[in-house]
């Protein structure tokens, strides 16, 4: 204990110390019932689960249009008649036969309109013209995005070069620019859209990120299998109430009455006093009048009506019931705001809430996308992983310790060498718990930082023990310093080689290159100096 005293009241041991025991704080290991529990988020590779790449459809496209062309064409279609279009600058004229307040409201989707003289005065919106235009030509929603060169338009369907060119070409321009994929802004929109959708589930890790314009991972860890995560994630579309006009003929015979973004609120299922299961929710005031109208008008509110309400995701049917009696009540009377949609009893009832409950929360996805690989990770095998990695990690710091006392001969120096891997060892996964999942590349991060921490160790080590004789101190630092400046030079390379991988977002290299880089950082930081200040004053003691 007398030797130990120096080292720890080195202030590079003490650090040392200090971080390795935030490290246990923030794993936080328990034992209970025969199983010790810490804080580690696993991966899917670690706990079983399934993955995802899911690719989003459509295309950025910039191009010129001749506007009064258009404009003449778009209004023709509109207002179904002949139609002159004269001005210029934004500001146009179009006569035609009939001009009224009616005609006004129908032109108002491409500008401000107002009557003048027999004709209307329109003051053109380019972008909600063209957006308009190539909305019906190519089958999809288009929305502007405006950039630092102006505006391009986002076409929210799958298209091709070819069909853009064609519908700039016949509206009297050109196409200038075509990207597939969509804005950063939409794309995280769809993102978010997809997370909520998953974590509905319940699942303990979930882990949704974009890559580049085109491409959204989604890793699901837990119990879950590869068609319920493909069904979960690929489902989420338009959301529609609609209401039966006659009773048992479904969506042939009903009629719309509110779309999902008219829900504002949805509750956890809860069972009623029958056991039943269900899902209440809450509906907009607008919404609630609008389902009030289409109840009324289908004649679904009368006492012996026997007409569901439908709820439909992507024009498929996941929810058909009647109106109960007391809600029926409520419709005739007034305006109806909070529902409750019953699915039934025991647990087929409640797994049929649970689904509907995810339907309900998640509003419709800006752009549809396809699940163009995937992959599934049983619960057994990501525990065999898990013991796996960790008889290979105890292997390998055996083998460490074992080679370097064969090369030096020095308990102390294997035994001290041992114990700072293991200290790197728990600051990193103290850092993971924090940061992110713990996944196989992650663990290759780990042992990529341990592997090279390693050989850092031996160069210090080397340099300690030159010529088999403990130096004095200024020896020993001017040595020190010299290792140093090789281990910060490797050190700065790892850095810089992993940077590009982090930044990029390549899936699950990041994990690999978050570790690599923190682990490098934590090594010159505080193990290395740690080391060899241990290593001096254990070794110094020892030969006295």
């Amino acid at each position: 204990m007398k030797g130990l005293r120096p080292a720890l009241e080195d202030r590079r041991v003490l650090l040392l110390l200090a971080v390795v025991a935030v490290s246990l704080v923030l794993i936080g290991p328990t034992y209970s019932d025969g199983e010790v529990e810490t804080n580690l988020r696993y991966g899917l590779e670690l706990q079983g689960g399934v993955w995802m790449q899911l690719q989003v459809k459509g295309a950025t496209v910039t191009g010129s249009v001749d506007v009064p062309g258009l404009l003449q064409g778009r209004a023709s279609e509109v207002l179904d008649r002949n139609v002159t279009v004269s001005g210029r600058a934004g500001v146009y004229e179009l006569r035609f036969e009939d001009a009224s307040n009616e005609s006004l409201e129908a032109l108002r989707r491409f500008g401000e309109a107002s009557l003048s003289d027999g004709a209307v005065r329109l003051n053109v919106s380019e972008t909600a013209l063209v957006s308009d235009y190539l909305g019906d030509r190519l089958g999809g929603e288009v929305r502007a995005v405006s950039g630092t060169r102006g505006f391009s338009y986002e076409v929210r369907t799958e298209v091709t070069r070819e069909e853009a060119e064609a519908a700039f070409r016949d509206a009297g321009g050109e196409l200038s620019e075509f990207e597939r994929g969509v804005s950063d802004r939409t794309l995280e929109t769809t993102r978010e859209v997809i997370e909520k959708k998953v974590n509905a589930i319940g699942l303990r890790d979930i882990s949704v990120r974009t890559a580049g314009s085109r491409y959204i991972l989604v890793d699901m860890a837990g119990n879950i299998t590869l068609d319920r995560g493909r069904e979960v994630v690929s489902r989420p579309g338009r959301f529609e109430l609609r209401v039966e006009t006659e009773a048992g003929e479904g969506v042939n015979e009903s009629i719309h009455a509110l779309w999902g973004d008219e829900i504002l609120g949805v509750d956890f299922p809860t069972q009623d006093r029958d056991d039943a299961w269900g899902v209440p929710f809450t509906l907009s005031e607008q919404g609630g009048e609008d389902l009030r109208s289409a109840v009324l008008e289908a004649g679904a509110a009368e006492p012996d009506s026997g007409k569901n309400i439908l709820m439909l995701l992507d024009d498929e049917v996941v929810y058909s019931a009647p109106i109960a009696t007391d809600l029926k009540e409520d419709f005739r009377r007034g305006t109806v705001r909070s529902i409750r949609a019953n699915t039934g009893s025991g647990d087929e009832g409640q797994e049929a809430a649970k689904n509907l409950e995810i339907h309900l929360k998640v509003g419709a996805l800006p752009v549809d996308v396809d699940v163009v690989s995937s992959g599934e990770v049983s619960a057994e095998l990501g525990e065999n992983f898990k013991t796996m990695s960790l008889v290979a990690g105890v292997l390998a710091l055996l083998a460490v310790s074992l080679v370097t006392f064969l090369r030096y001969r020095e308990p102390v120096v294997s035994a001290t060498m041992l114990l700072v891997a293991f200290s790197e060892v728990l600051v990193l996964l103290g850092v993971s718990s924090v940061l992110q999942d713990l996944t196989l590349p992650a663990l290759a991060g780990i042992v990529i930082t341990v592997g090279t921490g390693i050989d850092h160790l031996i160069m210090i080590s080397d340099e300690v023990l030159e010529g088999g004789r403990v130096p004095t101190y200024r020896t020993f630092a001017k040595r020190l310093s010299r290792a140093n400046w090789i281990i910060y030079g490797a050190a700065f390379t790892t850095i810089i080689a992993m940077t590009p991988l982090y930044i990029m977002g390549l899936g699950r290299l990041s994990g690999f290159a978050i570790m690599t880089i923190i682990g490098v950082l934590v090594g010159i930081l505080v193990t290395r100096p740690a080391y060899g200040r241990l290593i001096y004053i254990l070794l110094r003691g020892s030969r006295r």
